[in-house]
């Protein structure tokens, strides 16, 4: 319990900030992200969510895609804090499904992704994606 309330004391003292800073950077997609992070952290959905669709829809429009990668992954990180695990997963699907920066091996190893390790969805994307990306990984270790 009592991390509980330090985690919450810490996401409240972030939001505090990121929202002083947003105020004199109103157009700083980062800014936007991280707030929407820290909702998500005191469980403020529908706060979190608008941050986060406002950060990614901004990085999408510019067409950097390394960037607006790392966003998405950012995007799913908040549905899953706000415990939409079909939402998360779906954002993480749609990053696998195409040359990124998210793996199949990041999503098993990091232990942000433990709460769905039972989802069915998880389950059938960790047999979708691991073999082949294992696959891949042995044949550009034999191409070298």
């Amino acid at each position: 319990m009592r991390k509980r309330s330090r985690a919450a004391a810490a996401f409240d003292s972030a939001r505090r900030i990121l929202k002083r800073r947003l105020a004199e950077n109103p157009d700083d997609e980062r800014i936007h992200l991280e707030l929407g992070l820290a909702y998500a952290g005191l469980g403020l959905r529908s706060q979190a969510i608008r941050e986060g669709k406002i950060a990614v829809q901004s990085w999408a429009a510019r067409g950097h895609s390394l960037i607006l990668d790392r966003f998405r992954t950012s995007l799913a990180t908040i549905y899953l804090l706000l415990g939409d695990h079909d939402q998360a997963l779906e954002l993480i699907a749609d990053q696998l499904s195409k040359p990124s920066r998210m793996s199949i091996h990041l999503l098993q190893l990091h232990p942000l992704w433990d709460p769905v390790r039972d989802h069915p969805r998880y389950l059938r994307l960790v047999q979708q994606y691991g073999d082949v990306q294992t696959q891949e990984l042995s044949d550009n270790k034999q191409s070298q």
